[in-house]
């Protein structure tokens, strides 16, 4: 079994542990490198199998919204926590303003915001993929 394989079979185990309508938080990166947070109840989980990959889709309803969402989760680095928490993406980092613009200390695909969430709210953690 490889390290993706495991890690694959841990978040499936905690997700299949969740009830429905459970609250939690979940962290990661977006499509562009940048942090992303959603606040969201659990619904279901839904795997796919096939020959040489696992597909893992969370079905979850989004704080202040009406209807279900389908997000996949497939060989992401993700932090889950315990309930909702207010974790504001900018709070990580460095914001240096000047007349003409605003630079940050982190860039994009950077673990670094990862990382600091996952010492802050180890005690809420139920999953995180970031090795530390």
């Amino acid at each position: 079994m490889t390290v993706l394989q495991k890690k694959e079979e841990k978040l499936i185990n905690v997700l299949e542990g969740l009830g429905k309508d459970d609250k939690i938080t979940i962290i990661g990166m977006n499509d562009f490198g940048f942090p992303q947070v959603s606040q969201t109840r659990f619904y279901s989980l839904e795997v796919k199998d096939n020959r040489f990959q696992t597909f893992i889709y969370l079905i979850h309803k989004p704080k202040n919204k009406r209807k279900y969402f389908k997000k996949s989760l497939d060989h992401k680095d993700i932090i889950i926590l315990n309930g909702w928490h207010d974790v504001d993406p900018d709070t990580a980092a460095i914001i240096k303003e000047s007349n003409e613009y605003i630079t940050r200390e982190w860039t994009s695909f950077d673990s670094t915001f990862l990382e600091d969430v996952s010492i802050i709210w180890e005690s809420d953690t139920l999953y995180s993929s970031i090795n530390i």
